[in-house]
Parts: structure tokens; sequence; C-alpha cells
């Protein structure tokens, strides 16, 4: 039996619980970040539908299916499950689906610190040729 009970459901199970670590960005550049354990049953309700939903061309909302190219509030997602790769999520949000994304994020959830707040939550810019760069594969 698992330690902690679901974050979602609240039920204590017998495998061990996935890791979501859910992060998007307010209208004043701050951060907010929840890590949200769930059983297999929350689990395929809530997160399932999002790593298996088909990839287009388009930018939509995976709420609504509307057009999110020049109004998205998006939301990341880190999903760890048991015995599995991490995969991760960038998620195109219209403003009123993220509300009610980020509200089911937050169920049960433990606030995370911002890692990064002289960034104002949103990570440093890096070069990607120093890194390059420091190879020494220029001619």
């Amino acid at each position: 039996m698992a330690l902690r009970p679901c974050d979602a459901c609240s039920h204590r199970v017998s495998e061990k619980l996935s890791s979501v670590y859910w992060s998007w960005n307010l209208a004043d550049r701050s951060r907010r970040a929840y890590l949200q354990r769930l059983c297999l049953a929350c689990f395929i309700q809530r997160i399932l539908p999002l790593l298996t939903a088909e990839v287009s061309d388009a930018i939509l909302c995976p709420g609504c299916h509307s057009p999110s190219d020049d109004d998205m509030d998006p939301v990341f997602a880190k999903v760890y499950c048991p015995g599995q790769p991490v995969q991760a999520l960038e998620l195109p949000y219209c403003p009123k689906c993220a509300v009610t994304v980020r509200v089911d994020a937050q169920e049960g959830a433990v606030l995370l610190p911002d890692r990064n707040p002289e960034f104002g939550g949103q990570a440093p810019e890096r070069s990607l040729t120093s890194a390059w760069d420091s190879l020494g594969l220029r001619p």
C-alpha cells in the first residue's frame, strides 16, 4: 500500500503513485509550480488524454480545441510514472480552459517555491552557440 494517498481522490492504493510537476506563469510574470501525486485511475482520467493527444501543425487549445495562437495561456507539466521515462508537456491552453486545468492541478497538490524569482519565473536566457563552441568543432 502506498504511504501517501492520491492527491486527487484521497485513496491509498497498492501501486506507486505518479508525480506530475505542473507550472505556469501569471500575468505579473511570476511562476507557479505544484507537485501532484496521482494514482493510476486518476492519472488515466487526468493526464493520459494529454499524453496521447494528436499533435498537429495548428496550435489548438487541448481543452476546447479552438486556435490559441494569438491568445495562449500555456501550462507546462513534467510527468513521472513509476518505471517510465519522464515526459514533458507544453500545453497551449486558451485563458478560459487554463483556469480549469490550473484548478485541477492544484487539487491536493503541494505548492513549490519559485526557483528563479530574479528572472520573473522565466528560465534564464542561454546561448546554445557557447555550448557548441566549447566542443572546438569550428574550423
